[in-house]
Formats: structure tokens, sequence, C-alpha cells
């Protein structure tokens, strides 16, 4: 068994000790900064701690320090004794670095002003605040306020008109419920975004505020009230417009453009959208364009030019002349006697409204209960010269014969009582 380690007393001489054991770790520390770290492998021949401090150093830790201690440094030691506190360490050629008393740092040169000097804007001097105070009460519970600047919004009538048959809060109002009426707020909010996008103001906010106390003046409101701030922000302007392949129509493009009333840098409008893409339609059929089709428009919106482009795809389907009519039922309505009916010649051009007019004019005789009138190409046009086409009629016959009978009471003249009987195509 291994003899018992004591530690000797503490003395002048353990002092001296910690002095120069502190010295001595600094420089095996100093070493140990400037060595390259060990390889993970390489960490199996590390020496355990008792190799490096032997059973010696702990019963003679003054003889073991000194071992470590190079002989300038011990005759130094013994020449002045303990080290004082602030005595000059001895070289270290392994410190490159300088101490900070010595080393010297450059002067930085202080920054010329460029330019005028930076002034700061609040934010309400830039963009000042939109006037609002613009109130229209919709209903006992619901009131929107828009900016007091008419021109800001100029389609508010139209728009208060419109929202008025269609809000929740004013379709479903039933009783003093807070719940209820929130759930609504939220749906007549998305209305009013969706419709201010239909105006076409697609940077609009509006604000919602929902409860019993009325913001503007702070009176207390007997029922739960519901208010929209309505900010409409700039209006949407047209910018491209593609309408495919309208100018296949040749000479008659012109009057086909005028038709569809959109043009690059008009207010924004879906509703117009819609809307001339109905009157495209019938310009095409009153032209000669029995089989025109056209596709639902869409918009492609940038924000970043306030703008939306409209692309409506539009085939043409050729020119035509009407020549006559063709009857799926010759022995019971001939083509002769229709062509006959049909108020048009021979040669003229097609026109949806011809085709509606004969329509009306065969089941006016009273012998037809339903017809359906085709289309039929009989030549193809040739160039600029517009094709021949036949209207094909496909009718089913009314009841010959009818019944009817009526009874009432008059005051002035009593009971009455009709009856009729009819026969049609008897002779």
């Amino acid at each position: 068994m291994a003899a018992p380690r004591t530690i000797p007393p503490a003395s002048s001489a353990n002092s001296s000790w910690s002095d120069r054991a502190r010295l001595l770790a600094f420089g095996a520390g100093v070493a140990l900064a400037a060595s390259q770290p060990l390889a993970a492998q390489d960490l199996q021949d590390t020496p355990r701690l008792e190799d490096l401090i032997p059973d010696s150093a702990v019963l003679d830790p003054e003889s073991w320090a000194a071992d470590g201690v190079p002989g300038e440094v011990q005759a130094e030691i013994a020449a002045e004794g303990d080290l004082p506190p602030d005595s000059e360490l001895a070289e270290m050629p392994l410190v490159t670095v300088p101490w900070p008393d010595d080393s010297e740092l450059p002067q930085l040169a202080p920054l010329e002003a460029q330019g005028d000097p930076v002034e700061f804007v609040h934010f309400d001097e830039a963009i000042p605040p939109l006037p609002m105070g613009s109130e229209e009460r919709i209903s006992r519970e619901l009131v929107l306020v828009f900016p007091s600047d008419q021109a800001l919004f100029p389609e508010r009538d139209e728009f208060l008109t419109r929202f008025r048959g269609l809000s929740a809060v004013v379709q479903y109002a039933d009783d003093d419920n807070l719940a209820r009426l929130t759930a609504q707020a939220r749906v007549d909010e998305d209305l009013l975004a969706r419709m201010l996008r239909v105006y076409g103001y697609f940077d609009a906010q509006v604000v919602r505020s929902v409860g019993m106390v009325d913001e503007a003046t702070q009176v207390a409101l007997d029922r739960p009230a519901v208010r929209f701030d309505v900010l409409p922000g700039p209006r949407y302007t047209v910018g491209a417009v593609d309408l495919g392949n309208l100018a296949a129509t040749g000479d008659q493009y012109p009057f086909l453009r005028r038709a569809y009333d959109i043009n690059p840098g008009d207010p924004l409008s879906l509703d117009a959208i819609v809307a001339e893409q109905l009157d495209l339609d019938r310009a095409l059929g009153e032209s000669g364009f029995p089989f025109a089709a056209i596709e639902a428009p869409s918009l492609l919106v940038d924000h970043d030019r306030d703008e939306g482009d409209v692309t409506m795809p539009v085939e043409p389907g050729g020119r035509y002349t009407l020549r006559g009519v063709v009857s799926q039922q010759p022995d019971f309505l001939s083509s002769r006697h229709l062509t006959r009916i049909a108020r048009w010649d021979d040669g003229d051009i097609y026109r949806r409204s011809d085709e509606m007019d004969l329509r009306r004019a065969i089941l006016a005789t009273g012998l037809v209960g339903a017809v359906e009138l085709t289309p039929v190409v009989v030549q193809e046009p040739q160039g600029d010269q517009p094709g021949v086409l036949d209207l094909q009629a496909d009718m089913t016959p009314a009841p010959l014969r009818t019944l009817a009978g009526s009874i009432g009471y008059g005051t002035g003249f009593g009971f009455r009582l009709e009856g009729s009987w009819e026969h049609r195509n008897l002779f």
C-alpha cells in the first residue's frame, strides 16, 4: 500500500512556491497555446495526472518546482527572494502579439459631411391622412364611413344601392345579439372588399368595428352596431386589351372593335368587362358571323402599374349570307312555306335578329309547339366573299285539337260559363 500523502503547512516558503508555481503554469500554458492540437487518435497516448505530478512533488513541492525552472530564473529568485507582484515577465519568444501598452492604434480621420443634412419627415407630413367623415347609415345596426371628398369615390351612390341589397347585417337583423352581428359583420367586410374590386379599387382597405359604443361620438348605443371605414385608394385603369382573332373579321373589324367599348386607359370595371362581352357577341351576330365563339374574359392585375390587362379570346368563324329555310318535317310544314314566312331575301347577310324573328313567326302559326333553328353551311367563305348558309328548322307539332272552358261570377252579370273548341290545320 502506498504511503499516505501529507500536505505541508502554510508558510513563507509555501507562498514562494505558489508564486513560482504560477510562473511555471503560465509558461506551460503559453507553450501549450503555441503547439498544434492533438488528433483524436493521439489522445490515447496522453499521460495521466499521476505521471505529471508524482508523489515526490506532493511531498517536496519546492524541489519539484525548482527542477522545471531555468537556471537564470532560479538565480534571480535566490538573489531577490520572492518575486514582487509588479516584476516584469521574462522574454517569451513564442508570444508574438505585442502588449497593449506597447502598441499604437492608428487614429481614424473624422468623416466629412456629404450633401445636405438628413431631415426626418413625419409620416403624416409625407402622406397626409384622408379626411374621413362622410357617414352613410344603412340601417339601425350598420354605418359606412367614406372619405369626405366625393371625388375619391364617385361611384358611392350606386355602390351603396347594391350593398344594401346584399348586406348580411341588413337582411338578417332580428335581435340584439352581439355574436350574430359579429359574424354578419365579417361577411359584409368580405362583401365590401369584393365590391370595391368590381369597381376597380384593388388597393382598398376596409376597417371593421363592432360594439355597443359609437367610436366617432363615444355615445353608448341601445343595441350593437357595425361600422365600416372604407378607404377606396386609387382606381385602377385598363392596360392591354387582347381580343384574340377578332382582326380576322376583315373590314368589319373597326365596327366590331368599337362595339367592345373597353380601351387602354379607361377606368377598370368588372361590370363593364362582362357587359361589353355581350355587346360584342350581339354585334358579331348582327354582322354575319353565326358561328362566332367568345370565351370568358380574364383580368391580370398589375399592382406596380395600377392597371389590369384584359384578355378575351374571340374566334369569328367566317361571315355568311342567308339563302332559305330547310324543314325537317316537310309533310307537316314545307321548306317553301317556311321560307315564305321568313322576312329576309336570298343573299342577305345573316343576322341573328332575323333568325329570332323567324322562330317567333313559326310559333305564331299555332301549329308548332317548339322549334329549333340551326345554321347549316351551303358554301364556305372564299377570300373576302362571304359564305352561304340555310336555316334548318326542327319542329314539334302542337296538338291539332284544343278544348277549353271557363266559369266565373260577376256582381253585374251573375254566373258566367264559357267554352271553346279549336281544330288547327283543318283544311
